[in-house]
């Protein structure tokens, strides 16, 4: 397995964990659940940091129209919780 192929793999578990903590929250109520924002946060982060840890090589040949940027340049001290709360499903 290539490095950027583990590296995909760590980020569709964050994906998958976020989308799983969330549960059937809607965004009232995820945004008055501290537990689950913690979850949801703590792994988007994760995944913010395994899109920064992909190769150039891996970025310039799948685009993600701004995506590779937009995760990579994630942040605790800048995190944006509604914001964050909006990429993940409707309920």
């Amino acid at each position: 397995m290539s490095k950027d192929d583990a590296i995909l793999l760590d980020i569709l578990k964050a994906a998958k964990s976020s989308k799983e903590f969330m549960g059937g929250l809607d965004m009232k109520s995820f945004l008055t659940d501290s537990k689950t924002q913690s979850s949801v946060i703590h792994q988007l982060l994760i995944l913010g940091e395994g899109v920064k840890r992909l190769s150039i090589e891996f970025r310039n040949q799948h685009k993600g129209g701004g995506v590779w940027n937009a995760a990579g340049s994630s942040s605790f001290m800048n995190f944006d919780l509604p914001a964050a709360a909006h990429v993940l499903p409707k309920r």
